[in-house]
């Protein structure tokens, strides 16, 4: 089952903000350095595939770089000593890459709109996932001590092993807070095998700009 650990956490969180410009529709937005964002991480008892992310583990986000095109960001967590950055695009889509094809990542497509489809594809090591996601509509969630307004996010597809070929399936779930700027939450279920392999959820507890 080791061969199978899903390395979720890499490629699950952007740095957001935005402007809504109308009742339906949350817009792209628009960072500057120094912009960043602490979530609480947990793995669930029944997780069967993940190692690494301790009881406590907290994953951070900070804006390095602006530039005309994008956005880069560097990570650090939720596995002990994991850092890496990453590079965006103006709408905070970056590309992934398997044996040479460039695959098109967006996990929130902009400007967010109740309804509105899209295709995505995540990748973490060696674990290719594509998805189908679709907004939902706006509600109420709350986060430590606040009631947010939030955009709820399904993303419903499956995940391939390429070292190995084996794979299931998966389900993504964010909630896109406007007033934070970023996702509040998220979780990540997949199966292997009919049995639960990834069960995860994580929490924002701080941001700031």
């Amino acid at each position: 089952m080791k061969r199978l650990l899903l390395r979720i956490a890499s490629f699950l969180l952007v740095p957001a903000s935005c402007l809504v410009h109308a009742a339906d529709a949350i817009d792209a937005p628009v960072h500057k350095v120094g912009d960043s964002w602490v979530w609480s991480w947990r793995v669930n008892p029944r997780d069967s595939c993940t190692t690494g992310i301790n009881p406590g583990a907290k994953m951070t986000q900070t804006v390095t770089e602006v530039t005309a095109s994008g956005y880069k960001a560097e990570f650090t967590g939720p596995r002990e000593g994991a850092k890496f950055n990453r590079n965006y695009g103006k709408d905070l889509a970056y590309n992934v890459t398997n044996s040479g094809e460039i695959f098109r990542s967006d996990v929130f497509n902009f400007p967010i709109q109740e309804g509105k489809p899209w295709d995505t594809t995540l990748r973490g090591g060696d674990v290719l996932t594509n998805l189908k996601c679709k907004a939902g509509a706006n509600e109420k969630l709350k986060v430590g001590q606040e009631e947010l307004d939030v955009s709820p996010i399904i993303c419903e597809g499956r995940w391939k092993n390429l070292t190995y070929g084996n794979g299931d399936q998966a389900t993504y779930k964010y909630w896109y807070s406007p007033e934070k700027r970023n996702m509040v939450k998220g979780t990540v279920f997949t199966w292997y095998q009919g049995k639960v392999c990834a069960d995860q959820e994580y929490v924002l507890e701080s941001s700031s700009r």
